[in-house]
């Protein structure tokens, strides 16, 4: 098959579709948009952050997304087959870097070690980790250790947390045990990819694993929840009748995105069914 490495998607700035167009909602496009029509859902001021934080391992699934689905097998095999795929994606990172120069939000680079975090969310839960988002997470880890980059950023890596910060603060990832680090930044926020939209706290509950056609409104999002209820990359989802059950229990105690961690907590401890399951977890974040 013939391997085309410049047959993919980008946007206006010159980077993967799915990054592109959530730069769309803080940068005006250096090129010509991928899709003009497109209306954007929010315009950001960069001065009104003080950090943008940007997952390397969500980049670098970007990167993969660009490709055409019928190739993406096959260019995948390509391009991870050394550190290929990863001399690329830092040549993004750097483009992505320059766009922030003379505003005061500063891009950080994050390159978390989740090796603590899927133990402690699967704790007591048989799980066989194996599935595309760890692999990926394994080749940008391997070769990391094996290349330097020179970076026109601030990196934060080896760790599962950012810094604690009272200031406005931007993420964009798609592991979403990311988003416990609001317990240190209050003033967290979520910049999607793929579709540009800035999300606060109040908005993280969605990226639990579905529960049938239940919604997930009823859901603060806490670490002890996200251990139940589970996502689609890190925190294996108990079974459906324990979700169901902590639904009930949500709608019973009439719980909203915005209840407190100690209210959930006492709710779940008088419950029969719930309460063993937490009562030895111990928070990672």
């Amino acid at each position: 098959m013939r391997i085309n490495l410049e047959d993919r998607v980008i946007g206006g700035f010159g980077v993967s579709i799915g990054t592109d167009v959530m730069l769309e909602s803080l940068f005006t496009p250096t090129g010509k948009r991928y899709d003009e029509s497109r209306e954007i859902p929010n315009k950001i001021d960069p001065n009104s952050f003080d950090k943008h934080y940007y997952n390397l391992f969500t980049l670098t699934r970007n990167y993969l997304a660009s490709y055409p689905y019928q190739d993406r097998k096959n260019i995948k095999l390509f391009i991870m087959k050394d550190s290929t795929l990863l001399d690329l994606v830092m040549e993004e990172v750097n483009l992505i870097a320059s766009l922030y120069d003379g505003y005061k939000c500063k891009p950080v680079l994050f390159i978390p070690d989740y090796t603590k975090v899927y133990k402690g969310l699967n704790k007591d839960k048989e799980v066989v980790i194996s599935d595309d988002n760890y692999m990926l997470t394994q080749y940008v880890t391997h070769y990391l250790k094996k290349k330097k980059y020179d970076l026109e950023l601030d990196v934060v890596a080896n760790t599962y947390r950012v810094p604690a910060s009272s200031k406005k603060t931007m993420i964009t990832t798609h592991i979403y045990t990311d988003l416990l680090n609001y317990f240190k930044i209050p003033n967290l926020y979520l910049l999607e990819s793929h579709t540009g939209r800035l999300k606060d706290k109040k908005f993280f509950n969605g990226k639990y694993h579905p529960i049938g056609k239940l919604t997930l409104d009823v859901f603060p999002f806490i670490e002890e929840l996200l251990y139940i209820l589970g996502d689609k990359i890190i925190s294996k989802p108990m079974k459906l009748g324990i979700r169901r059950e902590l639904h009930k229990l949500a709608v019973d105690k009439k719980w909203s995105s915005y209840t407190n961690r100690l209210k959930v907590l006492q709710d779940i401890n008088k419950n029969d069914i719930l309460e063993p399951l937490i009562k030895n977890y111990k928070r990672v974040y």
